[in-house]
């Protein structure tokens, strides 16, 4: 057995407990691994440059006690992730509390924002967290599968944890026409040819509440993806409503498609939420401030953490976890941009 070898299997031992406070004696590892002494000096050398052990050669070698019975001591996660990902205010604090949780295990977390990064790092990441970006081949090759972890982006062949778009879809039509009363419902969405993608899930779910309640219009405008402003989605709004005068309630997807409907409102005379009630979703900064404030879905920063904290944790003490997929259902947030549809004729 080589030094390498002896060295591999004293850090897992280390990891594992089975020395939680010093090593054998030079002599006793010599006999163990039935080599010269010499060569255990080099392994406890190494040891030591790994931070598992401290102390002199010769005399008493102790195990450091951070790694002692720690099976994630020193492991490095990566989270890969773009400019888009990482200035998104979910999911910085989602990456933050993995930082912080991690430290407290003395695991390494390294944040790359493109592949160049992997061929560059001088180690093989025992995990990586996407998040919101789909794994290329090339990425694949510093990590099996199983130990790949998608945020908001479930894919078949990884471990996931994403919001349940599929449910909030449902849950929006559901709370407008049960809770509220609304017979004829919009919906603003876009991105409906990525099966995967959340506008398609919440889109999916919003349709399975409609087919199964024929008492209840569902219409739907599909949105160019590039419009970013409110200016460029007016006359898709404006579209929406000409077809369907009979709307009384608009589920926009997201909240940025919220300020487009209330500017539709106010320029035709519609009042939010009397003759128009809007749910958005996002729970965006701005929302709060709109006038009526928006009613939301809210994705929880820290329930969706602590469930990948769990996950990354999981991953890096069991090298043969099974794929799992989690989701993670949003919060309503009621405001005052949804009301009770009284049946009477818009003013």
């Amino acid at each position: 057995m080589g030094f390498t070898e002896i060295a591999n299997e004293i850090a897992s031992g280390i990891r594992e407990g089975k020395y939680p406070d010093t090593l054998p004696s030079i002599r006793a590892l010599s006999e163990m691994f039935n080599v010269c002494p010499a060569t255990v000096k080099r392994v406890i050398s190494q040891l030591r440059d790994w931070d598992l052990v401290s102390g002199e050669q010769g005399r008493c070698v102790r195990v450091n006690p951070k790694a002692a019975g720690n099976p994630c001591f020193h492991k490095n996660v990566v989270v890969r992730a773009n400019f888009s990902a990482i200035s998104n205010n979910l999911y910085a604090m989602i990456i933050k509390e993995l930082n912080q949780a991690l430290d407290e295990y003395h695991v390494c977390l390294h944040l790359f924002i493109s592949e160049d990064q992997f061929r560059e790092c001088g180690f093989k990441p025992d995990c990586i967290v996407a998040v919101g970006i789909q794994i290329s081949e090339e990425v694949e090759k510093y990590c099996p599968e199983n130990k790949i972890i998608k945020l908001n982006l479930p894919e078949n062949g990884y471990q996931g944890i994403a919001t349940d778009n599929r449910k909030t879809g449902y849950e929006a039509i559901r709370y407008l026409a049960e809770d509220c009363g609304h017979r004829h419902i919009g919906m603003m969405t876009t991105q409906l040819n990525y099966d995967y993608g959340c506008f398609y899930l919440r889109y999916s779910g919003a349709m399975e509440y409609a087919e199964a309640h024929p008492e209840i219009t569902l219409s739907f405008i599909e949105l160019d993806e590039n419009l970013d402003n409110t200016a460029a989605q007016y006359p898709a709004i404006e579209e929406l409503m000409k077809k369907n005068p009979e709307i009384t309630a608009i589920f926009t997807m997201c909240d940025l498609y919220a300020m487009g409907v209330y500017s539709y409102a106010k320029d035709h005379n519609l009042r939010i939420p009397e003759d128009l009630s809007v749910l958005g979703f996002g729970d965006q900064l701005f929302t709060a401030l709109m006038n009526p404030p928006l009613s939301t879905f809210s994705e929880s920063a820290e329930d969706i953490g602590n469930y990948l904290i769990k996950l990354v944790l999981e991953v890096l003490q069991n090298p043969n976890k099974s794929v799992q997929n989690t989701f993670v259902s949003p919060r309503m947030i009621l405001r005052g941009s949804v009301v009770k549809y009284d049946g009477k004729e818009k003013s």
